[in-house]
């Protein structure tokens, strides 16, 4: 008697149509680029912008914009800098001013042992506050009244269990809970319109030592806190209870449909990091950290996803440290970047197709009205879609070639240029070089040839010559 596997067998649990049912049914946070409730490795050698593709795609998940032509889904996001410095927050200041919409994204400086028990109660302190608090819809709701009553609790407790020389250190006139929700200014200007971290850096010294202290706080109003965060069937008794001591009506009467209610909220965790929050690269830190990490996927209700930033070796081609990290998460991928072009490739993805590779180009952007202590103007640089730069580069085939000064004179030109200008000034540029002008002549027929036959270039209207938006 044969057995047909490829036809439901009526529900008695699992077959595998219904898997792949579920695999078509996969939830994106980036559509087709990252999974929700994955765990997904982005690896990358030194001077590759890592950071910058990290935070840009930070942005748009926080704001629920297109990252690059791909569709995001809105999620708190919490980014752990744990390797550099204060340029994090001149980076996404620039990203957020590119973006022209500031982005919620939490950025903390500190360097967590993830692969360590109590580097995860850190982060997962850290979760649990930015998801309670922090979430703002657009329409200027942010958090809920239950989460910041329980909050102001906490902060009452934790204050409590400050010794008497923390006490005395503790920054004046602000209470715990202020500390505990402030944001940390992305760019301050003094009075002199001088970027001054000095500030951020104290809410973040301060922000950690509590979050510590909360992640090891055990009291009932803690546990009720989290699990009401984490939507565990406190919420009920949470209502109950503020209304009673509190006169806070229908607290935790959220309508189902509402797409912010905190239960829906997809979280995102990017790491940056794994070096600066792991011990080693051995195998057994390795799968102490990937498990941490599923713990706190377990513990949001499958809500969250993580980044992990690493490095590759020295050879470049590959990540540092034991195959277990291959091995035990969902999605790699990899960096590359040669000048300012990046391209973003896809080595691993569990349960679904590979993407195509994504090319990235990075640009140069002032802030304006800000400045370093010897007046120059703040910048930073920041991606955009890249196609057309890389097929131009692909067709150039280096910077000193005939092709790549054609394609940069047209590109100097806005994109259009006449026939016979381009022409002009070819020749004159390869000739003031020391090139003969009878075979200048002939190279530029041959280049331009080439360049419309590989769709590189166009023939417009009126003998002009059109670069191709790839």
């Amino acid at each position: 008697m044969s057995m047909n596997l490829w036809v439901e067998d009526g529900g008695s649990g699992w077959s595998p149509i219904s898997a792949l049912q579920r695999i078509g049914q996969i939830n994106w946070l980036v559509d087709g680029v990252i999974p929700q409730a994955s765990i997904c490795w982005l690896v990358a050698p030194p001077q590759s912008y890592k950071t910058f593709v990290a935070l840009d795609m930070a942005a748009a998940i926080a704001n629920g914009q297109d990252w690059h032509g791909r569709q995001t889904e809105r999620a708190i996001v919490l980014y752990v800098a744990a390797e550099g410095g204060d340029d994090i927050q001149l980076r996404r200041a620039i990203t957020d001013s590119v973006r022209s919409k500031p982005s919620p994204v939490k950025i903390i400086q500190a360097r967590p042992r993830i692969d360590d028990l109590q580097g995860k109660e850190l982060l997962a302190a850290h979760l649990t506050l930015s998801s309670g608090v922090h979430w703002d819809d657009g329409d200027g709701n942010s958090g809920t009244p239950i989460h910041n009553w329980l909050l102001q609790k906490l902060g009452d407790a934790l204050l409590a269990k400050l010794t008497e020389e923390e006490q005395e250190d503790f920054p004046s006139g602000v209470d715990c809970f202020d500390m505990l929700t402030a944001e940390p200014r992305t760019v301050t200007p003094s009075s002199q319109g001088i970027y001054d971290p000095s500030r951020d850096r104290e809410i973040q010294r301060w922000r950690n030592k509590l979050c510590q202290r909360l992640s090891a706080h055990n009291s009932e109003l803690y546990r009720m806190w989290q699990r009401d965060a984490y939507g565990n069937d406190s919420r009920s008794y949470l209502s109950s209870l503020l209304e009673a001591k509190h006169g806070i009506q229908g607290a935790g009467d959220q309508d189902a449909e509402d797409p912010c209610f905190l239960e829906k909220c997809p979280l995102l965790l990017i790491i940056d990091t794994y070096s600066q929050t792991a011990q080693d690269d051995d195998k057994r830190t390795v799968a102490s950290y990937i498990k941490h990490l599923r713990d706190l996927i377990e513990m949001t209700g499958n809500r969250l996803s993580v980044i992990v930033i690493d490095h590759t070796t020295k050879a470049g081609n590959t990540y540092m440290g034991s195959g277990a990290k291959e091995g035990d998460v969902d999605v790699m991928l990899s960096v590359t970047a040669s000048g300012k072009l990046v391209r973003i490739e896809c080595d691993k993805m569990k349960a679904a197709k590979l993407f195509d590779p994504i090319s990235l180009e990075m640009k140069s952007r002032d802030l304006e009205g800000f400045t370093d202590a010897q007046g120059r103007t703040l910048s930073s640089l920041y991606p955009v879609s890249g196609d057309r730069a890389h097929k131009h580069a692909a067709a150039a085939g280096g910077g000193t070639t005939a092709a790549a000064v054609i394609l940069q004179l047209i590109d100097e030109a806005g994109g259009t240029i006449a026939a016979n200008t381009l022409r002009d000034q070819f020749i004159e540029k390869q000739v003031s070089e020391g090139k003969r002008f009878e075979s200048v002549g002939r190279t530029y027929r041959r280049v331009i040839s080439s360049l419309v036959d590989d769709g590189v270039l166009n023939e417009g209207d009126n003998d002009t010559l059109v670069l191709v938006e790839a």
